[in-house]
């Protein structure tokens, strides 16, 4: 019995995409649900539809980290972006692993499951997203400025808005994705849609989005430590001489049975009944 169920729970890979999404949107509701203040004082409005589709952002930046894998879903969904993305992630995990390897380390890199798949790496990704979003070069362009995209750093947090969304589409709403160029074309539009209105109505220093895309990068890291696979997760630390040490907390294999039948379930239940929740406590009752 003890084999049959370590053989199922066992692999060499992370979690699928969409677990890492549905995992990212429970845990922002979670918070929203006991924590709603904190988010209101990053500058996100109260608006309950709003903090709602801002878990889109939350779900597609905890598909960010896995563009450092050539056969990941993040990477094959964004088409030429996602390839040059990819090629870079890669090529500076790979550098960043050469450079400060210890003896005791592999010899070889391995760009996926490296660099950005740490705690580090989520921190640098945050201080990107603020950075980028606060180049304030003014447009002058009175349609823009109707839509509060008022100087560069608005621009930039529109495509990070809209990045995130395409990604969080891929893993969520994954047949409807695959359902041809009308399709494809719906969910550009939503997307759309959605980071305007993110931009719109929330605050324009964008802490509120820098919150977003760490907390679903991090979510992604927390998530693959408990596989199988582990991830160099307190990289650059070392641990047992090694800098890049793997850590794996649980022995889950990627689209097994656990991850299928418990996690995703799992995680369903936790972002239905919270979004509830969440509404219902908005009116009051």
């Amino acid at each position: 019995m003890k084999d049959f169920i370590k053989k199922r729970i066992q692999g060499n890979e992370g979690f699928m995409g969409e677990t890492h999404a549905l995992s990212a949107v429970a845990g922002f509701l979670l918070l929203v649900l006991f924590a709603k203040d904190y988010f209101l004082n990053q500058g996100i409005t109260d608006n309950i539809i709003v903090l709602l589709i801002a878990s889109f952002v939350v779900a597609g930046a905890a598909l960010i980290p896995d563009l450092d894998n050539t056969k990941s879903t993040a990477m094959s969904v964004l088409g030429p972006v996602g390839n040059l993305l990819s090629t870079a992630m890669r090529s500076i995990a790979t550098a960043i692993f050469y450079i400060t390897r210890s003896r005791f380390d592999e010899k070889v890199a391995n760009p996926h499951r490296g660099f950005f798949h740490t705690f580090i790496a989520g921190i640098v990704f945050g201080l990107i997203v603020k950075y980028t979003t606060s180049i304030n070069v003014e447009i002058n362009n009175d349609f823009l400025i109707n839509y509060n995209f008022n100087n560069v750093g608005d621009l930039l947090a529109l495509f990070w808005i809209f990045l995130t969304t395409q990604l969080a589409f891929s893993a969520l709403l994954n047949k409807f994705n695959k359902g041809g160029l009308i399709n494809k074309l719906i969910l550009v539009i939503l997307g759309l849609g959605i980071s305007v209105a993110l931009i719109y109505f929330n605050s324009d220093d964008y802490n509120w989005l820098v919150i977003l895309m760490v907390l679903g990068y991090l979510i992604h890291i927390v998530g693959d430590s408990l596989t199988v696979a582990g991830i160099p997760l307190l990289f650059p630390f070392k641990i047992k001489g090694k800098r890049w040490y793997t850590i794996s907390f649980l022995p889950i294999r990627a689209g097994g049975e656990i991850e299928n039948h418990l996690i995703l379930p799992l995680f369903t239940v936790v972002s239905i009944v919270s979004a509830i929740l969440i509404v219902v406590n908005s009116f009051g009752y």
